[in-house]
């Protein structure tokens, strides 16, 4: 993608123990998931049936509540839209959004608000937690007016809008994972692993806030609900929104995964992607959005066959940033030069059509 600038680079994360991966389908058969949990374990307090599910997809399960059918109602366009995606004829738009990979510190977040227990969905931790995040402020992502996001899939997948719970089309979807689900690690039992943390906190004055969302320590759902697992991955990251520019960052702190987890992530390919999509519109009738492969550190178009494999986290570090695209004419001879320029377009300059004037002729 033109929208791409490389600032360094670093080596990724790699696997650290050898075993047999787990074989785990992701989304796409996200219904199928939860019945082989409901039976294999009678502490999961989602029951989903596939019926139920398509139900909710259709927004007509009456026993259920609001968010709930709007949850499942806005899964059905992401099966759809990912599916059209992984098709090479069906290619978007470029992004509006210019990419840099930088290298920065990564430094815990030592303050804000802890997903609570009141929120889990298991009495000794989180898998898919639902929880609404108020960011502090209003954030425009591409039009898109953000004050809260909702989790809603694979413990880091949120829906964000103005309107909390009551969300509809016109929301943002975020995937910070890709598609790589995550889990307490609390759940293994295991003291010596840590519990997993979601915590969030909105910093700055007013016009100039940032909010950051902080995952620490999270394990992968493949591990944690393994039975088999000797060895078990954890993941930092953050995710941050800055008021007064439009800039969103993904940052990742240290990691490790073992080679279970990687044979699992291997074998989906949308576990190594930032998807970001600022409303459910640019799904079917074209628009931005924000799709980097995690890996080749580029954004593309569309996830296409071929892709290349996962092959591991970023190293500690590592940022994302992504700033909305400024384009237009950068030379400062042009009669229309804008400052504000960040990805130049020289064929859009203009300049006095008789040498030796000025633009005005």
């Amino acid at each position: 993608s033109p929208h791409t600038r490389e600032v360094t680079g670093s080596s990724p994360v790699l696997p650290t123990t050898q075993g047999s991966p787990a074989r785990k389908c992701g989304v796409f058969c996200w219904p199928m998931r939860q019945a082989r949990l409901n039976a294999r374990s009678h502490k999961k307090t989602k029951r989903i049936t596939f019926d139920g599910f398509v139900s909710d997809l259709l927004g007509v399960a009456a026993e259920r509540v609001h968010f709930h059918r709007m949850k499942h109602l806005y899964v059905l366009p992401m099966l759809i839209v990912l599916c059209t995606l992984f098709n090479p004829i069906f290619a978007q738009p470029d992004s509006v959004y210019l990419l840099e990979t930088l290298d920065q510190p990564y430094v815990p977040l030592a303050e804000g608000d802890t997903l609570g227990l009141e929120n889990w969905d298991y009495n000794e931790g989180w898998d898919d937690p639902q929880f609404l995040v108020p960011i502090g402020f209003d954030f425009d992502f591409d039009g898109t007016v953000i004050s809260s996001l909702v989790q809603v899939e694979d413990g880091a997948v949120f829906v964000a809008s103005e309107l909390g719970y009551d969300y509809g089309y016109s929301a943002a979807l975020l995937a910070l994972f890709g598609q790589i689900d995550i889990a307490d690690l609390a759940l293994t039992g295991i003291d010596s692993l840590n519990a997993s943390s979601i915590q969030w906190h909105t910093s700055g004055d007013p016009g100039q806030q940032v909010f950051t969302m902080d995952f620490a320590n999270v394990g992968l759902f493949a591990e944690v609900f393994s039975e088999a697992t000797e060895s078990f991955s954890s993941m930092n990251l953050q995710f941050r929104l800055f008021e007064s520019t439009g800039v969103i960052e993904i940052h990742y702190g240290p990691s490790s995964l073992s080679d279970f987890g990687l044979g699992v992530l291997q074998e989906n390919p949308y576990s190594g992607w930032h998807a970001l999509f600022p409303t459910l519109d640019a799904y079917y009738y074209g628009g931005s959005f924000i799709l980097t492969n995690i890996n080749t550190e580029l954004m593309y178009n569309d996830v296409y066959q071929g892709t290349p494999p996962f092959e591991g986290f970023p190293a500690e570090g590592r940022l994302f940033r992504y700033t909305p695209v400024t384009s237009g004419c950068d030379i400062e001879t042009a009669c229309n030069y804008d400052p504000m320029v960040n990805y130049s377009v020289p064929e859009d300059c203009t300049f006095p059509e008789t040498p030796g004037t000025d633009c005005n002729g």
